[in-house]
């Protein structure tokens, strides 16, 4: 076993970790039936407004949040089949009132045998591009 090697895995573990919790990214681990978190990142509170637990708690919440005129289709697309990447802009209204455009990409994770158990995604506030 190269010690060496462990540490610099560890360094660049840290590294990522460092990168994700500072980010203004969502990214989360979850059920493909996204019935329950594994992980959130911070940046959910700082999209969304609302905490980490509180969609840990309720996996389906996020929901609530989305615009009426993009609930069906925010819907129809992470509901549907997960053996496909998801990719599907939005709008949230945030518990403050504020109106956020939203990126949301979602991909399926496989295990050895090919089935799908955790599907991880990544969201990113897109309000600014949207409005130039």
């Amino acid at each position: 076993m190269d010690l060496k090697n462990l540490s610099v895995d560890a360094e660049s573990l840290e590294s990522i970790a460092q990168i994700i919790e500072n980010s203004d990214l969502v990214f989360w681990v979850c059920t493909p039936d996204v019935n329950q978190y594994f992980y959130i990142s911070p940046g959910y509170e700082r999209v969304w407004g609302k905490t980490r637990a509180s969609l840990m708690e309720n996996p389906h919440s996020f929901l609530e949040s989305v615009h009426a005129d993009d609930l069906e289709r925010v819907t129809s697309s992470t509901v549907g089949d997960t053996a496909y990447d998801i990719d599907v802009e939005y709008r949230i209204i945030r518990p403050d009132g504020e109106v956020r455009w939203v990126r949301d990409r979602t991909f399926p994770v496989k295990d050895k045998d090919g089935n799908i158990y955790r599907m991880v995604g990544i969201a990113e506030d897109i309000t600014a591009r949207k409005q130039a």
